[in-house]
């Protein structure tokens, strides 16, 4: 197992896309003990990735892996934190700061 990977999710991430999504990061998840999400580059999101992203960030609590997000709140998954009430709520909980994408640079 090797220490880190970055994967950049890219274009509509929707329900349509989820499951091929949700195979990627688990297999990174898997196979590293850090797993970084870059959302920049995704152009239109639905609930169905919100709820994918916070499935795998438990999924990585539970295996002691650290998840993080790079830009959560901006396209389309920042469109589905406005939506969702999340962008509402920083810092309130785990959930709100993990998706704020605090790891942007």
């Amino acid at each position: 197992m090797t220490d880190s990977v970055s994967i950049a999710l890219t274009g509509a991430q929707t329900i349509a896309t989820s499951a091929t999504t949700r195979q990627l990061l688990l297999s990174a998840l898997n196979q590293h003990a850090e797993l970084r999400i870059d959302c920049t580059a995704v152009t239109e999101a639905d609930l169905t990735l919100l709820q994918l992203l916070l499935a795998v960030r438990l999924s990585a609590e539970r295996h002691g892996k650290r998840l993080s997000l790079v830009g959560a709140r901006r396209g389309g998954l920042g469109t589905v934190l406005v939506d969702a009430g999340y962008a509402l709520c920083d810092g309130l909980s785990p959930e709100s700061t993990f998706l704020s994408g605090e790891d942007e640079g």
